[in-house]
């Protein structure tokens, strides 16, 4: 059995769909303890649909620890969606990092960042963002010991909510 320690090492990939089942337990396990902290960012009836879209787009990847275990998943896509409506600037916008609570408090999430940040890089593009649910009181402190600035806000009406938008020069 593999002890957790702050130094794990991890591979990242591209999923496939036979990860698809495995992703979508991550996202909901997140989901439903973001909701026992009182955060509801996720739903955890999180629609698979979606990471299919982008499972097929080519922008939905997986965490695996040392023995190929998924631990983890983030997005990174080139589709500024709903939250930067009217900036036309290339960028990577990284979404939905999510780690199994079990692998908490390894700065896992700093290693996802980071490999998000080389990962722009290599395609030549040196703007990073995201959003976060404004209400979440921990993602703005991790955002922002990650190297992100707080660029602005943006209310998104389906969902009567205010998200952060944040950004970071590469």
């Amino acid at each position: 059995m593999e002890t957790k320690t702050a130094s794990m090492q991890i591979a990242i990939q591209l999923a496939t769909l036979k990860h698809l089942e495995q992703i979508v337990g991550i996202v909901r396990q997140t989901a439903k303890w973001l909701k026992t902290t009182g955060i509801l960012q996720w739903s955890e009836n999180f629609p698979v649909s979606r990471l299919e879209e982008e499972l097929l787009k080519g922008e939905l990847f997986v965490v695996l620890d040392s023995a190929h275990k998924i631990i983890g998943t983030v997005t990174l896509s080139r589709n500024k969606g709903e939250f930067w409506p009217d900036d036309n600037s290339t960028a990577v916008y990284l979404n939905r990092l999510a780690i199994l609570r079990e692998y908490s408090g390894l700065n896992l999430g700093i290693k996802l960042v980071d490999w998000a940040k080389e990962f722009s890089r290599q395609r030549d593009i040196s703007l990073l963002r995201l959003n976060c649910d404004k209400t979440n009181p921990f993602l703005p402190k991790f955002y922002q010991r990650c190297g992100f600035d707080c660029v602005g806000e943006f209310f998104f009406a389906p969902w009567n909510m205010t998200f952060n938008l944040y950004e970071m020069e590469l």
